[in-house]
């Protein structure tokens, strides 16, 4: 799950989309500025938080590296401005403040770093230039520079010089809001920043705790710490922080729990408020609905510890009634169950059971998969590498089945595929009963079941990790 967490950055920018650009009217907010050095192959996309399915616009450049862009908006939004170019790697970010009736003009200057990497040096004039300067230096002091990562902080001697660190780089942020005439807006962030502070804080504590470094003997930490009220629940964002530190630097009290599970453990021990339980309790599982759009299977068999912890210490009813309907999910995954049967479809269209193609004396491998999902299709070229390998070996059979619910494009895909493997459909998966029973919520999503047909992992390792040979090579021992 760590992996996942730092694959989902780079995922937020994929699928950008084309729009037509708006002409302009009065009530227009308008994005206007220049590229130096344009060499025709930069480019613009403005991100806007509105109810449209193509949420991405682009932004046409003119061949001398200006550019005007109109956008009709209901109110002042903030905007995520993604330029790609100078054959980067990853898109930079630059957040503008757009007002309707008003206009923002951006010089952007790229600054060479790597050879695949570009700073950019961005002014701005008009309305909103200060609010604009704010969010994008705030953007880069707090997400794009390395200041606050592990690495850095673990590098700082003791926490007094911690303090002084955060406190140099957000007084230039401040004094940026100090010129800001929106109170709304400053009183906002000047509340943003103190989170992060307190954020960047047990940040530090925890990293120089991996370090080695009891932070328990700091006097200015643990002064700090005691200034908290764990018990308040206006200091909702400082406990999630001092429970990350508790558990690193006390791994004793927690084990053999890891990571949410274990702080959920630590909060039932540290804090008596439950209003304060619920809202920490409640803010770690919603991170765990977060990665489930990014493939982070709920069901999965690591996610049994920390339902059971959330359980027992949360009160919650919504929130309850949800963790009890995952571990009776838990509970249908578990190895040794026996294969739930339900239809599933040939591309001829006869219906077979599910229950028919696994046991009877062989390995089952089956992807769960569908034609528009980008990492399902990455995975097969691995899955045919794996099917010839094991190629007349009468010990394991492999399956594919799509949960596509356009038949015509799985079956477009198969026969330009050619796939030399099983392949089957539920072709609405929304109504069946396997998908229900299994929790097919994130694809791809791999089973496996053993020569009776039996469940043996619910999600496991996928075709392209080397440990699934030598999972399957185990299986048919057996």
């Amino acid at each position: 799950m760590n992996d996942l967490r730092k694959k989902i950055s780079s995922l937020c920018l994929a699928g950008l989309a084309t729009v037509t650009l708006y002409a302009q009217s009065g009530n227009d907010a308008v994005f206007s500025g220049d590229i130096k050095g344009y060499t025709g192959k930069d480019t613009l996309f403005c991100y806007f938080q509105n109810e449209n399915a193509q949420r991405y616009d682009t932004v046409e450049i003119s061949k001398d590296g200006t550019f005007k862009f109109c956008k009709s908006l209901k109110a002042e939004e903030n905007v995520p401005v993604f330029w790609k170019g100078r054959n980067v790697s990853q898109p930079e970010i630059i957040y503008v403040t757009l007002t309707p009736g008003e206009e923002l003009q951006a010089h952007i200057v790229p600054l060479r770093v790597k050879d695949d990497s570009v700073a950019l040096e961005v002014t701005f004039e008009g309305k909103n230039a200060k609010k604009s300067e704010y969010t994008y230096k705030s953007f880069v002091c707090l997400s794009e520079s390395k200041d606050f990562t592990i690495e850095s902080l673990a590098k700082i001697p003791d926490f007094k010089t911690c303090q002084r660190f955060t406190d140099e780089r957000f007084n230039k942020l401040s004094d940026i809001l100090r010129q800001i005439e929106d109170l709304e807006f400053v009183h906002s962030e000047q509340a943003r920043l103190q989170q992060y502070a307190v954020q960047i804080a047990f940040s530090y504590a925890k990293a120089r705790e991996q370090q080695g470094v009891k932070m328990e003997n700091d006097k200015n930490f643990v002064d700090y710490v005691k200034a908290i009220n764990m018990n308040d629940t206006a200091n909702v964002n400082a406990v999630c922080g001092y429970i990350a530190w508790y558990c690193e630097a006390h791994p004793e009290l927690v084990a053999p729990l890891k990571e949410d599970a274990a702080r959920l453990k630590a909060l039932k021990v540290l804090v008596s408020n439950q209003d304060v339980r619920n809202q920490v309790a409640n803010r770690l599982l919603s991170g765990l609905f977060f990665l489930a759009r990014f493939g982070a299977d709920l069901a999965g068999s690591e996610m049994k510890d920390f339902y059971e912890q959330y359980l027992d210490v949360s009160t919650d009813t919504t929130y309850r009634a949800f963790v009890n309907k995952q571990m009776e999910v838990i509970k249908r995954n578990m190895p040794g169950q026996e294969a739930v049967d339900f239809p599933i479809q040939t591309a001829d269209g006869k219906t077979i059971s599910f229950k028919s193609i696994v046991g009877n004396g062989k390995v089952t491998y089956i992807d769960f998969w569908a034609t528009w999902c980008g990492p399902c299709c990455m995975e097969i070229p691995y899955l045919e590498k794996l099917v010839r390998q094991y190629a007349g070996n009468d010990s394991i059979r492999f399956v594919s089945i799509s949960i596509d619910t356009n038949v015509d494009a799985w079956k477009k895909k198969i026969e330009n595929d050619k796939p030399e493997w099983a392949q089957y459909i539920i072709p609405e998966p929304s109504k069946s009963e396997g998908v229900n029973y299994y929790n097919i919520t994130a694809i791809p999503r791999f089973m496996i079941f053993d020569k009776k047909g039996l469940l043996y992992q619910a999600s496991a390792s996928r075709p392209s990790d080397e440990s699934t040979k030598t999972l399957i090579d185990d299986l048919i021992k057996k």
